[in-house]
């Protein structure tokens, strides 16, 4: 059990080495705050600017705020590596397909690499045998369509698109039409 635990973290921390990388960066550039107060605050935004959300900013913050690490950097970031470990350990376990479609949406900023885990998770499941197929909902970022459409290739999965620009809740729609017609009968 520990062996699986360790293998899966070992394996989401290198999922996320951008996140990680912008939450440290933050922490160091924090910590050069004139005040605690000012530097827990630097913080704070540090960890909201690295997508981590406001409520879970907050509530690591006002942790902070109540421990006794004083400065001490090293301190702070097997703090904040505690607490992360704490948040996603409870849903640290394979994704369960349950129905047909199914639906995984992926959202996050740009350049944190949405199309390549797409591309990934897509490769993935049609390896466990599954059908699934690509929808192409960033219209708006260039080249977007064009990248899925390379995974799509990769994989050898569908891809549901619309022009550029085109609104991403009618491709949504009709990435859902077309799965319940392909993969429900």
């Amino acid at each position: 059990m520990f062996n699986k635990l360790k293998t899966g973290i070992t394996g989401l921390k290198s999922r996320l080495t951008r996140t990680h990388n912008a939450i440290m960066g933050g922490v160091e550039s924090a910590l050069t705050g004139v005040s605690r107060e000012e530097s827990l605050e630097n913080l704070e935004e540090a960890l909201i600017t690295a997508d981590l959300g406001v409520q879970t900013s907050v509530e690591i913050v006002d942790g902070l705020r109540g421990a006794a690490l004083g400065r001490d950097t090293e301190k702070l970031k097997k703090y904040l590596q505690d607490k992360l470990f704490d948040i996603l350990d409870p849903v640290n376990e394979p994704l369960k397909i349950y129905r047909s479609p199914f639906v995984i949406m992926v959202l996050g900023v740009n350049g944190v690499g949405k199309t390549t885990t797409i591309g990934k998770l897509a490769a993935r499941y049609r390896e466990d045998g599954k059908s699934v197929l690509l929808a192409a909902g960033d219209t708006f970022r260039a080249a977007a369509v064009e990248q899925l459409e390379l995974w799509g290739e990769k994989t050898g999965c569908a891809v549901i698109k619309q022009s550029h620009g085109a609104d991403p809740g009618a491709v949504a729609f009709d990435a859902m039409k077309a799965a319940i017609g392909r993969y429900t009968n």
